[in-house]
């Protein structure tokens, strides 16, 4: 009997390198991502809406790719048909301007407008501090009462928030605020494990409460978020075991945060001092288009010594049926 096909899918994925036109390499192998199609240094309404219209002008210029705006467009992927899924990874900086009533208005307005657009998903915060709380170089920062506000208003319009760039206490703010909100961490992984306590890893407290609220958690594939010093896959695993154990292996999934191409290995060095000892910024067995086969092969691998070992079943979860299924039920039907 011939194996059953893996279903691939990535809650933070890139097709091309950072500002370079968007276009699907020959090897694909993905049959879900989502994806940012504006930079995150645009950080205005009228921008942001500029470059989400020209983004989705060269990805509808790539046949093999389907947009996804309803649950229903999920059912008409795979085999050979990518959908995409467009998150917003830095939240404008004007949302409350408008010609409405109040500011209240004027940002359920704007992010109506952005949701027309094609963005399902927008961040919360992105690294530095913002009107609704703090990014991730900022972990003590509160969530303000604007923040409460944006939350609430993103559940009114069907939109996705992403805590992934948040800091660590304005994550955990947004999740007991109850604002009905469905919360994702697209792509980072787990603080403290593997002695990395880079800030863009959120706390397994704060994995847990977003998997409690029916949320997806991403684990990414980047060298500096998975351990210190070294580039092993090992480390991504030891990663998706922490967080399959906080969360459940139904609410975890790969957001790598990779490119599904081939680069040069200057390219994926990170710029730090030494750079001829430090890590590329993606692990290198990774460096392809098939990626998330090579991920598949290690996470099916049963000599891991004491680490977890999951079943067939549960690497097909991880590798792409749990995001899928958040989708089916996350989206707005109309």
């Amino acid at each position: 009997m011939a194996e059953e096909r893996m279903f691939y899918a990535d809650l933070r994925g890139h097709f091309s390198p950072p500002r370079e036109p968007l276009k699907v390499n020959a090897g694909l192998k993905l049959d879900l991502a989502a994806i940012c199609l504006v930079p995150p240094e645009v950080t205005t309404i009228e921008e942001i809406i500029k470059a989400q219209h020209e983004g989705l002008k060269e990805l509808h210029g790539q046949k093999n790719l389907r947009l996804i705006r309803y649950p229903s467009d999920l059912d008409s992927i795979g085999n050979g048909v990518t959908g995409v899924v467009c998150e917003l990874e830095n939240p404008p900086k004007d949302l409350n301007i408008g010609e409405e009533n109040s500011e209240r208005d004027n940002i359920k307005t704007n992010l109506q407008r952005l949701r027309d657009a094609g963005i399902l998903i927008i961040a919360l915060a992105y690294r530095e501090l913002n009107a609704f709380g703090g990014g991730y170089r900022y972990p003590y920062a509160r969530l303000t009462p604007w923040g409460d506000q944006f939350l609430s208003v993103c559940r009114q319009v069907g939109m996705i928030v992403d805590l992934s760039g948040a800091g660590h206490q304005t994550a955990w703010d947004a999740l007991i605020h109850p604002t009905g909100v469905t919360f994702i961490a697209s792509h980072g992984a787990c603080y403290e494990v593997n002695g990395c306590y880079n800030p863009r890893n959120l706390p397994r407290a704060v994995l847990r409460k977003i998997a409690m609220g029916g949320g997806m958690v991403g684990i990414y594939t980047r060298t500096f978020g998975l351990h210190p010093s070294q580039d092993l896959l090992a480390h991504f695993c030891h990663h998706v075991e922490a967080a399959v154990e906080s969360c459940g292996v139904d609410a975890v999934a790969i957001g790598s945060d990779g490119v599904y191409v081939k680069q040069a290995e200057s390219v994926l060095r990170l710029e730090r001092s030494d750079p001829d000892r430090c890590p590329p910024d993606q692990l290198g067995d990774l460096n392809r288009p098939d990626r998330m086969e090579v991920l598949r092969e290690e996470l099916s691998r049963n000599d891991r010594g004491e680490a977890l070992v999951f079943s067939p079943e549960d690497v097909a979860k991880i590798m792409g049926l749990n995001i899928l299924r958040f989708l089916k039920r996350a989206l707005k039907s109309t």
